[in-house]
Parts: C-alpha cells; structure tokens; sequence
C-alpha cells in the first residue's frame, strides 16, 4: 500500500507543474467603469455590465472593450506576467514540471487584475 502511494505521487509530481497543482488555469479578473453600467466585451464577446469579475483563461492576453450608450469606447489589451509560481517549479520541478506550466498557461497571471476606466461622454 505504501509502495503504491509513493509511485503514484512520484509519478503525479513528474508529470504535473507547480503552478499546475496550485492554481487553476482560469483566474479572477474584475473590470469597472466610470460610470457603472457600462457592457464588457472579452475577445470581442459580451460578458457583462459593470462592476463585473470574470474567470479568465490565463493563456492569452485579451482585448477588452467597454462600451456605454451617450459615451466613447474605451478599449485595452489585458497584460500578463509570470506567475511567482512557476519561479518555484523550476527550481522543485525542474524540467518537466516548468514544461507543464508552460503548455498549460499556468506559468502566467494578470497582473493587475482589476481594471478601471473613466469612460468619456460623447
């Protein structure tokens, strides 16, 4: 039985990442505007008004636009940076643990994760 444990977390731990193990490969992102009310497009799809908190896949950056009747569109491109995470894979995981992160996205986060735009009248 103890034998069994161990090859399995053995084999668990080659083949999976750090950040993999930790985290999911979604996070939180909220948006807000100025004024509240305003329609959230992520990669061009409605998502929600503001205020609005979204589960976001970290792989990819996103075009983000707010749009509100009588006001400009605002639009930004969310950043990502490495996740801290993925600093400590390399170094427990080696390898194929920082492979894994890589592959999944989850090496990456957004950072901030919450965004403010003042939208301005027409």
């Amino acid at each position: 039985m103890k034998r069994t444990l161990f090859i399995g977390t053995l084999v668990a731990s080659l083949f999976s990442g750090c950040a993999t193990i930790t985290q999911d490969n979604t996070q939180a992102v909220s948006f807000n505007s100025i004024p509240n009310g305003a329609k959230v497009y992520v990669d061009g799809q409605v998502k929600g008004l503001t205020p609005v908190t979204l589960q976001l896949d970290k792989g990819d950056a996103k075009k983000v636009k707010f749009e509100k009747e009588g006001y400009l569109t605002s639009e930004k491109e969310i950043s990502k940076s490495v996740d801290t995470w993925f600093f400590g894979n390399i170094i427990f995981g080696g390898l194929v643990g920082s492979t894994t992160d890589a592959v999944t996205g989850n090496m990456y986060e957004y950072s901030p994760n919450n965004y403010t735009v003042e939208l301005k009248k027409k």
